[in-house]
């Protein structure tokens, strides 16, 4: 009787943790933001008039100077304002549908992989600097909040968004194929960018496998092994392959809808999420690749957006018809070697748990 109590309170303390969970995320990535602002967070030296002098700018220094360039304070307000108060709504979010709290991990381990590569995008703004910006302290304790968060809202979302032995054997394939594909290019830009087959078969892991995971293979590990062999520098990561690349994870989202419960053959709902998910994807890598131009580069508007929407449109199309084309052996495929949903899973456990009867 004793033993039954203790597990019920601890039941419900384990409750009432996992109900403050995500408000606990939420007010750790703000502490990381408030420090952020608190002091320094570059150190720079600078090169005036045959002197070095050293430079120190804080996260405010770099969203409101306006010797700086647009593109630039507006970067930092995305990674360190915007990207995070979304984060917070889709987290509020996540206790309504758990893909919110996937959309959240996503926000998260992107502002913080930003955060890490901010000081090779200041060195392409401060070309003139002695050496490479450094990151201080006070930057430092923002990274790890953002990932502390991120790894709490994938804590909260549960053992769904665990990688798998499949999970992983899939995703060393599906980055070995995307790796060959990308070094069989139909034509390439000249400052970075190529038409080729990359994007097809991280579109479909992100399909069967979902957005998360579509995310950490395509724009994390796949992501960072092009910008490491494609040799334009590492400050090229954030927006064009983390983001860019790792824009397949949208149509994961749609996954459910694409490859159903029983789906065996091609269906027109399913061939319209593909386009949509696919468009949608290739959208934001255009927007993604359209900022790491006017950002590093120093292209206006119009000519970034000129130059991105020539090869990332096509690369998305080409990857879109061959999947709406691959369909039908795809969707047998997949029912051959089933990958169980977040909503589907949920749902039969919720289901198989009103059926059990208390136990006394």
């Amino acid at each position: 009787m004793e033993k039954n109590n203790e597990n019920g309170n601890f039941a419900k303390v384990r409750g009432v943790l996992t109900g403050l969970a995500p408000y606990i995320a939420i007010a750790i990535f703000l502490i990381g933001i408030a420090i952020s602002l608190a002091g320094p967070y570059f150190r720079v030296k600078l090169d005036e008039g045959g002197e070095t002098v050293t430079h120190y700018y804080g996260l405010i220094d770099m969203i409101s100077n306006a010797s700086f360039k647009p593109s630039l304070r507006s970067y930092f307000i995305v990674i360190y304002l915007g990207f995070p108060v979304l984060s917070a709504i889709l987290i509020v979010l996540g206790r309504f549908n758990t893909r919110f709290y996937t959309a959240a991990t996503i926000l998260l381990l992107f502002s913080g992989v930003n955060s890490i590569a901010s000081g090779y995008v200041i060195n392409y703004v401060f070309t003139w600097s002695a050496e490479p910006a450094k990151i201080q302290i006070w930057g430092v304790l923002p990274i790890v909040c953002f990932f502390v968060s991120a790894l709490m809202t994938l804590v909260i979302n549960g053992k769904e968004e665990s990688f798998t032995i499949s999970d992983i054997t899939e995703a060393g394939i599906t980055v070995a194929l995307a790796f060959i594909f990308n070094l069989i290019t139909f034509f390439k830009m000249p400052t970075g960018g190529s038409v080729n087959l990359q994007m097809l078969p991280l579109f479909i892991y992100a399909i069967r496998r979902g957005p998360l995971k579509g995310f950490v293979t395509a724009g994390i590990i796949f992501g960072l092994l092009t910008c490491l062999t494609d040799g334009y520098g590492i400050a090229t990561f954030p927006f064009d392959y983390l983001l860019g690349i790792g824009s397949v994870a949208i149509v994961g989202f749609f996954g459910n809808l694409i490859l159903g419960k029983d789906q065996k053959n091609y269906n027109l709902k399913g061939e319209i999420f593909i386009f949509v998910g696919c468009a949608i994807a290739s959208a934001v890598r255009f927007a993604a690749g359209s900022v790491s131009s006017m950002l590093l580069y120093g292209y206006e508007l119009d000519a970034a957006a000129l130059y991105n929407v020539g090869y990332v449109f096509v690369s998305g199309g080409i990857a879109t018809v061959a999947i709406m084309a691959l369909y039908g052996p795809l969707a047998r495929v997949n029912s051959f070697f089933p990958v169980k949903s977040v909503e589907v899973k949920g749902k039969e456990e919720n289901k198989e748990a009103s059926l059990e009867e208390p136990k006394e």
